[in-house]
């Protein structure tokens, strides 16, 4: 399902990403986000 009718939680997650990878939304479409992430994740440790 692609639809989320709340954009607060959207634009919750995005500022996080964006102060943790530097991450920019770069096309915005009906059903689809591309973003850019400057800085990779950590690995995580399983």
């Amino acid at each position: 399902m692609n639809h989320e009718n709340d954009v607060a939680r959207l634009c919750a997650v995005l500022r996080s990403w964006e102060d943790r990878y530097d991450a920019r939304v770069v096309v915005l479409g009906f059903d689809t986000m591309i973003v850019s992430v400057a800085a990779r994740p950590p690995r995580s440790r399983r």
